[in-house]
């Protein structure tokens, strides 16, 4: 995570811009995904090979997203996030003076769960931590941003 980066070598970061950023304690406060998209998560990334990724995402617009490489990637990130937030959950975050901004995504409704209501709940939940993060910092150069409309591929949306 950056803001762990720039806690342990704050003399090598000038700043931070963090883009619909991981908290360390996402996975404690947040309501997670059912049990089989975690799953249907794993086995996606098994299969990548032999072409699954291709049948469920094959409507998709976005052609990356079939391709082995990324699914691996994707689950690779996800796991390797999930044990990060895991280690530092309930650690502290001191940015001293750095200045930070963090863009968090505006759609409240889009995300892993089965109903909007739950999906809203959970973003109610990531932009509380995202503005943690702000507050982390003593800079007078911080701002939380909002991106309306946004998803969380902001830089697409």
């Amino acid at each position: 995570m950056a803001t762990f980066y720039a806690m342990e070598h704050p003399e090598q970061v000038a700043g931070l811009l963090l883009v619909d950023p991981s908290h360390q304690d996402q996975v404690r406060e947040m309501p997670q995904p059912p049990a089989w998209q975690r799953a249907l998560l794993t086995q996606l990334t098994r299969t990548a090979p032999i072409g699954l990724p291709r049948l469920v995402f094959g409507g998709s617009s976005d052609p990356v997203k079939t391709q082995t490489k990324h699914v691996r990637t994707f689950g690779a990130e996800i796991r390797g996030a999930m044990r990060s937030a895991e280690r530092r959950a309930g650690t502290p975050v001191d940015l001293g003076d750095t200045p930070v901004y963090v863009l968090t995504r505006g759609d409240p409704t889009a995300g892993p769960m089965a109903s909007e209501a739950a999906n809203r709940e959970r973003w109610e939940i990531w932009r509380r931590l995202h503005a943690h993060l702000v507050e982390a910092s003593t800079s007078a150069v911080r701002r939380h941003i909002v991106v309306e409309g946004a998803g969380h591929y902001i830089h697409y949306d």
